[in-house]
């Protein structure tokens, strides 16, 4: 080869290296509006000891168990298929110490990613002695920082679908995660009203990315 010639081809080689180079970079992002993760909470185990983990973890995440806190299990007879608690707040303020929680959180060197078009979906019941809608409350904490409303809603004495989309795009730091919270309550409650929940199928629809975004990825 001719200095003349290496000349003429030594500029495409240089492309070709910084091509390749910049492609490496991109992050690797799995398609929004994936399914990655769901709460069934099916047991073999008699109620309450419903199953409040995942049979499958994602691909480059792990979601959390699912956790009351300051409300107790609630239990008749058979087998733990749904997620049940009682004593909830029986009035219509809001106790934001009061709720069912779940985190998941991406693996080193990946990042969680919602979109608006990502969304959690589950099915939910109420029931106040009463009669009337009870209210439901979503919040979100990214990277353990402050809660954020992620929607209201009311339910009934029925199983109820939720889909709850999320109201603007979340991204974490490397190795974040993301946890959700869902209040009840009673919006008009009568005396002495004992309010319960129930609750099944709980599914987090996102994705979960490899390296910085910095832009639009098509």
């Amino acid at each position: 080869i001719t200095t003349h010639t290496m000349a003429l081809l030594y500029p495409r080689l240089l492309n070709h290296i910084l091509l390749f180079s910049a492609s490496s970079l991109l992050p690797v992002l799995s398609q929004g509006q994936t399914l990655l993760g769901t709460y069934d909470f099916n047991s073999t185990l008699a109620c309450p000891n419903e199953k409040d983990s995942l049979t499958t973890q994602p691909a480059n995440g792990t979601f959390s168990k699912f956790t009351r806190n300051n409300i107790a299990p609630f239990c008749t007879s058979g087998t733990a298929t749904l997620h049940r608690s009682d004593a909830w707040n029986a009035s219509p303020t809001w106790d934001t110490n009061e709720y069912v929680q779940f985190t998941l959180t991406a693996s080193a060197g990946y990042m969680l990613k919602f979109a608006t078009t990502d969304y959690l979906q589950f099915t939910i019941r109420g029931l106040a002695d009463n009669g009337v809608l009870d209210s439901l409350w979503i919040r979100y904490s990214v990277d353990g920082g402050a809660f954020s409303t992620f929607g209201y809603d009311t339910v009934n004495a029925t199983m109820m679908a939720k889909t709850k989309y999320f109201p603007a795009e979340i991204t974490t730091a490397s190795g974040g995660s993301v946890t959700f919270q869902i209040h009840c309550a009673s919006i008009a409650p009568g005396t002495g009203s004992v309010y319960r929940a129930t609750i099944d199928n709980v599914s987090l629809y996102g994705s979960i990315c490899n390296g910085p975004i910095t832009g639009t990825i098509s």
